[in-house]
């Protein structure tokens, strides 16, 4: 029997809807990917993880449903927040597009450089017009949402826990990059304490050995100032991964990550 080849039209990840997104608060572009990871019960409503890294792929929307596979992870609804770029991540053009727009998005305080300082706006994005919209046409519960994010993601999750206590009882902050606006982060979480406020969150904070300092250096400094503060419904994970860089941790933090931050305890 001959070999038949047909071409199909290109691959489109299962139960995932895809949006082009324009912010008035930005005034920005973004690609919105909502994949509803459940089986849905009329009456249900399923925690939702917004995901600040939607250009690096479908890590997330292929290992949520593998992890629940193995009863590792509830049902749920994954929002990757991307910018559509067209093209992989090796690309040099593609890569340097896509750090300049997180850059601006995702970093607090403006850099030396002149880059970063736009966390406010897009925080307001995600809380104010992203979460209405997902919470408006999909089966989710506006009392549990989670922020993941990697590198400046991982950043931006620690920005918005601190920023707006409460909005996320749920942070994935893989590779933190704390030293961009480490002032900043201390002084959120100095003025938190000092107001007497609960921090509820469940937070994982994972970075590989090989990334050093001040990678590691700031992660467990974040760490002992959080844990040491004694909030009563704040619970925190940290772990450092043997052998790994900042590029290859990624897919290990996350699945850590995951199953910490919708633990049961």
């Amino acid at each position: 029997m001959a070999l038949t080849i047909s071409p199909r039209a290109p691959y489109v990840l299962p139960a995932t809807d895809t949006y082009e997104f324009h912010s008035g608060i930005t005034d920005r572009d973004y690609e919105v990917s909502v994949t509803v990871m459940a089986s849905i019960e009329p009456g249900t409503r399923y925690p939702v993880l917004y995901a600040m890294d939607g250009d690096i792929g479908p890590v997330l929307p292929t290992m949520v449903p593998l992890m629940q596979a193995g009863k590792e992870l509830p049902g749920m609804i994954v929002v990757g927040v991307g910018y559509g770029l067209g093209g992989l991540l090796s690309d040099q053009t593609v890569l340097q597009r896509w750090a300049a727009l997180r850059m601006t998005d995702l970093i607090p305080t403006v850099q030396p450089d002149g880059t970063g300082g736009g966390a406010h706006g897009f925080l307001r994005f995600i809380s104010e017009e992203l979460m209405s919209f997902v919470h408006a046409n999909y089966p989710a519960d506006a009392d549990d949402c989670g922020l993941t994010g990697d590198s400046l993601g991982g950043l931006f999750a620690l920005y918005a826990m601190l920023a707006s206590p409460g909005t996320f009882g749920r942070c994935l902050a893989g590779s933190p990059s704390i030293q961009r606006s480490r002032d900043l982060l201390f002084s959120l979480e100095e003025q938190l304490a000092e107001s007497g406020q609960d921090l509820p969150t469940k937070l994982f904070m994972g970075a590989g050995s090989l990334e050093g300092d001040p990678m590691l250096s700031n992660m467990r400094a974040m760490a002992d100032k959080l844990s040491g503060r004694g909030y009563a419904n704040f619970r925190l994970t940290t772990k450092v991964f043997d052998d790994e860089t900042h590029m290859s941790v990624w897919p290990g933090a996350f699945s850590r990550g995951l199953k910490a931050i919708f633990a049961k305890h």
